[in-house]
């Protein structure tokens, strides 16, 4: 692969009170990756992608009446607006092993902005592989 992208774009109008997978009714998302096979490395793969987030007007009324949600009702919201996410992330072969440093970015209309970085490991067999062993036992 040397080029993928992904996208993501979804409305509700507020008026249902959420109770499955987060406190948002509107987000759009665009995602992309870049093989490595681009500069010299195709083992490798870069990928960045950027999420925001936002409630309506409805929504807002609803949290601030002391209605719940699954994330946010805890009471009044001071500061209703976008949450914004940018992720950045690098893939590379260290042996047998995928390496990937991962750098998220999470900016929220609070006074707070998370930031993390992360290592995944992967050394594990394929499941198939791991089958294929149990089998022979």
């Amino acid at each position: 692969m040397a080029v993928g992208g992904s996208g993501r774009f979804g409305w509700a109008d507020g008026d249902v009170e959420p109770y499955e997978f987060t406190d948002i009714d509107r987000t759009a998302a665009l995602g992309a990756s870049f093989g490595g096979k681009l500069w010299g490395r195709p083992d490798d793969t870069i990928g960045m992608a950027g999420v925001v987030n936002g409630i309506s007007a409805t929504h807002v009324a609803y949290l601030n009446a002391g209605g719940l949600g699954i994330l946010v009702g805890d009471g009044q919201l001071p500061h209703p607006g976008l949450e914004q996410i940018l992720e950045a992330y690098y893939s590379l072969p260290v042996g047998s092993c995928k390496v990937t440093p991962d750098y998220q970015f999470i900016r929220a209309t609070t006074a707070i902005a998370v930031q993390s970085r992360f290592f995944h490991f992967d050394c594990g067999r394929s499941f198939e592989e791991s089958e294929q062993m149990a089998n022979r036992a």
